[in-house]
């Protein structure tokens, strides 16, 4: 396995920034803690963990607790990795993971990757994504474990409905796409891994890195429908690389350059791409040609109405041309847009 190139604040999921745990805390809610007895822990050797660490129970395990009966390693380890799946930063998390890997001589994580995998196929992602999150408690850089993981965020934020729950979305697919990215990191020759990543980064707008992406999954992937299907993903990204080449141009002040490329996309089959027009209204505005400017930023609001830095380029352009009537007329519908905003925040 290759060398983890992030630090472990960033490649370790009990130290990671968890933008998913506030989906899956009401879980917790049916779990009590108890302090195990001297005896289990002896007899259990693991004293040295777990001596004076409460442990979750569900309904089942709290009543052979209650009735003396005993509980049993893999119910208790059930119940732990249920919580450490579900919030990994739990106070008590690294002590779990270190009692669960001294259970089970640290192969309790395939029994969780199982279990995950059966119910990401039965449709419920939410279990499969705490069983995921916990093996990967146990095992940060198991390739199983964050392929897996990858793939079910993707699944909730795919099903999830942007217009009901737009934060929801992004914190997974947010999520998906940072553990593939790390997927590829860890594991660089395992192919699935740049595959999605690819379709992840599409869909963020980001289209060098999944060009980028797509041709080294066709390096390392096996012949097979996928690898054609995304050789032909490849070819289609030609001119979307090129825009966003063009639109990289403008941003590092490169405006001669940015016009050359995004000129030639007016009137295209990317003409409805706002930000073509935006960026070679910027180019274009930063060169002295104010007509041409005049006309991209325009043109963006058709496709893109409430777009304020757009506005805010035409009140600049219309303060230097002298143009006062609609100079004022965009500064008004800038307090307009921001005052809506405002009132759904």
């Amino acid at each position: 396995m290759a060398e983890v190139t992030r630090p472990k604040e960033e490649a370790d999921i009990k130290y990671r920034e968890d933008r998913v745990a506030v989906h899956f805390r009401n879980y917790l809610d049916k779990y009590a803690f108890v302090e195990l007895s001297e005896d289990y822990l002896t007899r259990s050797k693991i004293g040295d963990i777990m001596t004076g660490v409460p442990v979750p129970l569900g309904s089942e395990a709290l009543e052979e607790f209650k009735s003396g009966a005993g509980i049993a390693p893999k119910e208790l380890a059930k119940d732990m990795s249920f919580v450490m799946g579900c919030d990994p930063h739990f106070r008590f998390a690294d002590k779990y993971a270190d009692c669960i890997n001294r259970l089970f001589a640290d192969k309790y994580q395939y029994d969780l990757i199982r279990t995950a995998a059966e119910a990401a196929e039965g449709g419920h992602f939410d279990d499969a994504c705490i069983y995921y999150r916990a093996a990967l408690c146990l095992q940060p850089g198991m390739q199983d474990a964050m392929y897996g993981y990858a793939r079910v965020c993707r699944n909730i934020y795919l099903e999830a409905s942007e217009a009901e729950d737009g934060e929801t979305v992004g914190r997974f697919k947010a999520e998906s796409m940072d553990y593939f990215e790390l997927l590829t990191q860890v594991h660089p020759k395992f192919a699935p891994a740049y595959y999605y990543l690819g379709y992840a980064y599409v869909n963020m707008g980001l289209y060098t890195k999944a060009d980028l992406a797509w041709k080294e999954y066709l390096k390392i992937a096996p012949a097979g429908k996928d690898k054609d299907e995304i050789r032909d993903r490849v070819h289609e990204l030609r001119d979307p690389v090129l825009i966003e080449r063009g639109c990289n141009e403008v941003i590092a002040g490169r405006f001669a350059g940015g016009i050359e490329i995004l000129s030639t996309f007016v009137g295209s089959n990317f003409d409805k791409w706002w930000p073509l027009h935006y960026y070679l209204g910027v180019a274009y505005s930063r060169s002295g040609f104010e007509s041409e400017a005049e006309e991209r930023f325009k043109r963006v609001l058709q496709l893109n109405a409430s777009h304020i830095e757009t506005m805010r380029e035409l009140c600049s352009l219309y303060d230097r041309t002298g143009n006062t009537a609609s100079y004022t007329k965009y500064m008004k519908k800038i307090a307009l847009v921001e005052e809506n905003i405002k009132a759904d925040e």
